[in-house]
């Protein structure tokens, strides 16, 4: 790494359908076709030092190709072996080869190459070594808003000494709009409505116990994300603000949304519509039920009704039966039988046999009164 060479081989390269050259690279026949001219260093630290402000500024010279040191403190570490690192009020992304682990608040020194392959210029292929240690930076409250106005405010000259908000640790507040993941790749995303703009969080957790609806304040590396550059002299403006977090930290509850959200109000109505359609299914049938009772009663009300007018219709008319055959035939046979008897005081003495038959006569009578006046 970081040295000098000169190659020799078969230069070749694919086209796309218009003909263009799209893939230019040389082939080697031999090792010895890649001659070292000038070996690295053997101290990558001793590359020459320069201030993060002044990592990628112009010089016509062209873009340094060796290594370039700069000095800083490490504020987050990703498990990709990415570092940023922080001086002063400029940020860096650095991509390091070295394996080692670092904290945040690890002052450092880092050897690594230009890379300008973002719209902030950073580091790659970067070896690292820990000089110190410190208090990690204060996050900067910041929103995108007033992202867009600083850079609103600044010409041509001025951004040549802005600092910028990439690789910065930063702090947002708003609402949490929700959560999606754990990921495949262990990442969990918070969608904040900041009240401007809507930031992701990203951060390497298995759960957080938050909810949507929340106030949060969330801290965490600024990854800015800008619009196409359209035309010369234009500067890339930012459209986008999302953080970087290292853990589960970095996030503060500030208020949790009431338990009676919009939610819960839907399920309440819900279930109150369904009681009262219940209810009112019950009143239905309740109704139907009282109704076909009723209806029971009145026809054995009635029932009854007829049959008390009939009995005391058949009781009326055997009074009435009654009283005609007392007042009537019971009366005539009582006076044939007063008749019969007179009948023989003037007769007198009479033959036995007729006496017997006026007997037998009156003892007809007799009976037949008896069996009337039983019926």
């Amino acid at each position: 790494m970081d040295a000098r060479v000169r190659i020799s081989g078969i230069a070749i390269s694919s086209r796309n359908v218009r003909g263009e050259i799209i893939y230019p690279h040389i082939i080697l026949e031999r090792e010895s076709d890649l001659v070292v001219e000038k070996a690295p260093p053997n101290d990558p630290f001793a590359a020459p030092k320069r201030p993060i402000s002044q990592l990628k500024a112009f010089s016509p010279d062209g873009r340094p190709l060796h290594r370039q040191c700069i000095e800083g403190t490490v504020i987050y570490q990703s498990p990709e072996g990415v570092v940023h690192v922080q001086a002063a009020a400029y940020g860096v992304r650095v991509e390091t080869i070295t394996a080692e682990s670092f904290a945040p608040g690890d002052q450092v020194k880092v050897a690594g190459f230009i890379n300008i392959s973002r719209e902030v210029a950073g580091l790659s292929g970067a070896v690292i070594r820990k000089i110190g240690h410190t208090k990690p930076p204060l996050p900067i409250p910041i929103n995108l808003t007033e992202i867009q106005q600083d850079h609103a405010h600044l010409g041509s000259n001025q951004l040549l000494n802005h600092p910028g908000i990439d690789s910065l640790l930063v702090s947002i507040q708003g609402h949490l709009l929700g959560q999606q993941g754990p990921s495949s790749d262990g990442v969990m995303r918070l969608e904040i409505d900041t009240g401007d703009a809507i930031s992701t969080a990203f951060v390497r957790e298995k759960k957080l116990d938050v909810v949507p609806g929340s106030e949060l304040r969330v801290t965490g590396v600024a990854q800015i994300q800008y619009a196409p550059v359209g035309q010369i002299n234009f500067y890339p403006v930012p459209t986008r603000l999302d953080l970087l977090m290292r853990d589960k930290n970095d996030v503060s509850i500030l208020s949790t949304p009431s338990w009676w959200n919009a939610r819960r109000l839907f399920v309440a109505m819900s279930i109150l519509a369904l009681a009262m359609a219940i209810g009112g299914l019950w009143i239905y049938q309740l109704r139907r039920l009282v109704n076909r009772q009723t209806r029971r009663w009145e026809e054995t009300l009635v029932a009854h009704r007829d049959s008390e007018l009939e009995m005391k219709g058949a009781r009326e008319e055997r009074y009435r039966l009654a009283g005609d055959l007392h007042d009537g035939l019971q009366q005539h046979l009582t006076g044939a039988s007063y008749r019969l008897e007179a009948a023989l005081l003037r007769l007198g003495n009479q033959a036995p046999d007729v006496e017997e038959q006026f007997a037998a006569t009156r003892a007809a009578l007799e009976r037949t009164r008896t069996g009337l006046r039983e019926c």
